[in-house]
């Protein structure tokens, strides 16, 4: 990782992988990258990824950034309501692209 790129576990069994995704067509890879790649990447979303807050209002949806605890829990609380009844989702957002533009931070 010597150019931070992830590297993944070089103790997986590729070809009993493979194998198992002939067979299935899909399979499950735990440890898929090192540890130090994993805690890398861990960090990185924690730490260093500016998320905002996406949930649709009817047919519209919000993408809202720097949203408090307090606000965060209302908005949770509303959008539960609104789901008893008709589509609703929410959830933490990070756009790579708006427009179909390159990411801006090549190093993120």
């Amino acid at each position: 990782m010597a150019d931070g790129s992830p590297e993944l576990n070089p103790a997986l069994d590729r070809a009993r992988l493979a194998e198992a995704f002939r067979q299935a067509g899909r399979v499950h890879i735990p440890n898929t990258l090192t540890n130090v790649s994993a805690e890398r990447i861990y960090r990185c979303l924690v730490q260093g990824t500016k998320w905002s807050l996406t949930f649709n209002k009817g047919t519209n949806f919000l993408d809202l950034a720097n949203v408090s605890q307090e606000e965060r829990s209302k908005l949770a609380f509303g959008a539960w309501s609104v789901a008893r009844s008709d589509f609703q989702y929410f959830f933490d957002n990070h756009r790579l692209s708006v427009d179909g533009e390159p990411y801006p931070d090549q190093t993120h």
